[in-house]
């Protein structure tokens, strides 16, 4: 059997938490052999150290080599800020020999991408409009987050004030 090749791209070098991207394998192989044939598996790890050190995969998917021996992954989702990598392996068929995980392939470029901190949204409503000088106005807070991708740390108030949540009738509580 021959030894193939292979080489990736990550769709996208730079995306925010809650987006999806996905990784292509494109197979080298003789020139006057056959196209290989089979699946391509895709692993995600979370950072590069995750991946030099042989740590679990955070996400996995597979996908087919087609008629010129090139192969897409399934969707990924971006979970959280950092670095990530994407390794592919190849399982081999009858003409090539398997494409073996190789901690090498961690510090490629093309495999690796940045995940960007995603900006949540945030708005308000008045829930009635006619007010007299002296009475009482609430506004609840609606905040909006990637789909997928984890909230803030701290909740905000519905008077936008982040360290002192409010009493339901609107009045902050004591820090």
């Amino acid at each position: 059997q021959a030894a193939p090749g292979i080489g990736t791209q990550v769709s996208a070098a730079t995306r925010t938490v809650g987006q999806t991207f996905t990784d292509t394998a494109t197979m080298t192989f003789p020139a006057a052999g056959p196209v290989p044939t089979g699946t391509v598996t895709f692993r995600l790890y979370s950072s590069v150290t995750s991946c030099t050190t042989g740590g679990a995969a955070t996400q996995t998917t597979t996908g087919t080599l087609n008629a010129a021996g090139v192969a897409t992954s399934g969707t990924f989702t971006a979970v959280a800020p950092g670095t990530v990598v994407v390794v592919a392996t190849y399982g081999g068929d009858a003409n090539y020999n398997a494409i073996v995980y190789d901690a090498a392939a961690c510090n490629s470029g093309s495999e690796q991408g940045v995940v960007n901190q995603a900006a949540p949204g945030m708005g308000t409503q008045v829930s009635d409009g006619a007010r007299t000088v002296g009475q009482t106005l609430q506004a609840p807070v609606t905040r909006t987050f990637p789909a997928r991708g984890p909230g803030p740390a701290d909740a905000v108030a519905s008077r936008g004030h982040p360290s002192r949540p409010t009493r339901p009738e609107g009045r902050p509580r004591a820090p």
